[in-house]
């Protein structure tokens, strides 16, 4: 059987928003997971410990952009830092085809910062600055 190419969803087609505004300058999303605790039990004389899923931990995702001079990341991250108290928000992957028509999209709730980092800069190379932020959101959707 013949594998045809035009149904795959490439890892370079994709857009990213913050609260329903798209986000130009995001060139790689990684780190995307979430982790399931399982409990475990044994009762009287059982002789095998039984499992269930336990406790959904959060989602964390780190995304990496190019640095624009622009406030919007460095004001909602210090509502995080100076305040402790966080903007919640909605954020989106969505994922394109090869010919970018949406096919599906990631819909991240309750959203919020917890780290920012500069990559290095040098003199020794051309390119632009990146800045790197890592999310962690309370559970996300796939439509």
């Amino acid at each position: 059987m013949a594998t045809t190419y035009s149904n795959w969803v490439l890892s370079e087609n994709f857009t990213f928003s913050i609260d329903g505004q798209l986000q130009n300058g995001v060139f790689k999303i990684t780190n995307i997971e979430q982790e399931v605790s399982v409990a475990q039990w044994r009762t009287g004389d059982q002789q095998y410990t039984a499992k269930q899923p336990a406790r959904v931990e959060p989602l964390r995702i780190e995304i990496q952009k190019i640095a624009t001079g622009t406030e919007e990341i460095a004001k909602w991250r210090s509502l995080v830092k100076d305040s402790g108290d966080p903007l919640r928000c909605p954020m989106a992957i969505g994922l394109l085809d090869r010919f970018h028509k949406p096919v599906g999209e990631f819909t991240l709730q309750n959203a919020m910062p917890v780290s920012w980092k500069l990559l290095p800069l040098s003199s020794n190379r051309s390119g632009p600055a990146v800045e790197v932020l890592t999310i962690v959101a309370e559970r996300f959707d796939y439509k």
